[in-house]
């Protein structure tokens, strides 16, 4: 699975209602007055220019100040998985959507998890020319106060030998 796309409400106040696209694959994009999702194959895309062991290439490029550290660990807290309430319990959650793309594999076809922590998205407000699942983080977190979701794709620790 590789990481497509994050759009995010707001986090820790300094990343506040912007979009990352890691995948020239796919133009998307997420309008938050509408809210709609916007998911569509780029008939530019050309598959393999980087090889057969580069899948894309991605930069956070700025000045000084800009923010590249704060993406960054924004990116790791997405990708390992780290709780979406703060250890506080006051309820501080970061509204988001993380979109990975699944390879198909075994004469599947690929498809799109869309992975959202938000209250009022649904299938109608998706509009896309590709395959995709809804995973809806935020009815997880409803259904158990005391739990602590985190994305179902977190990546397992390396087993160390001796």
């Amino acid at each position: 699975m590789k990481l497509i796309y994050v759009w995010l409400e707001n986090y820790n106040d300094r990343i506040v209602n912007q979009e990352f696209l890691f995948s020239p694959e796919f133009m998307i994009h997420y309008d938050n007055d509408w809210n709609e999702l916007h998911i569509f194959r780029n008939k530019d895309y050309i598959k393999g220019f980087y090889g057969e062991n580069v899948l894309d290439v991605a930069a956070i490029v700025g000045e000084n100040g800009a923010g590249k550290t704060t993406v960054a660990r924004c990116l790791y807290d997405i990708c390992e998985g780290i709780t979406l309430i703060d250890d506080e319990g006051d309820g501080n959650k970061c509204a988001k959507i993380v979109i990975y793309l699944k390879e198909g594999c075994c004469g599947q076809k690929e498809k799109l998890l869309i992975c959202y922590f938000l209250k009022r998205i649904s299938e109608k407000k998706v509009h896309s020319d590709v395959d995709y699942k809804l995973i809806n983080l935020y009815s997880m977190t409803k259904k158990d106060v005391n739990c602590k979701p985190r994305f179902p794709f977190k990546r397992e620790s390396p087993v160390q030998t001796e």
